[in-house]
């Protein structure tokens, strides 16, 4: 896995990366969850 930090302002975001193969590109990896019948999200936001 890889995270990749980005920040704006007052406002840090944080996104999530995967390989399925060793060599392979980098995807989004789509783990934070919103709730029941929400998709998932390869990033989440922080104030700060």
């Amino acid at each position: 896995m890889c995270l990749i930090l980005k920040i704006n302002d007052n406002q840090l975001t944080v996104y999530t990366r995967r390989r399925e193969e060793e060599n392979g590109a980098w995807k989004p990896d789509s783990r934070w969850t919103q709730g029941p019948g929400k998709s998932g999200l390869d990033y989440y936001s922080i104030e700060l």
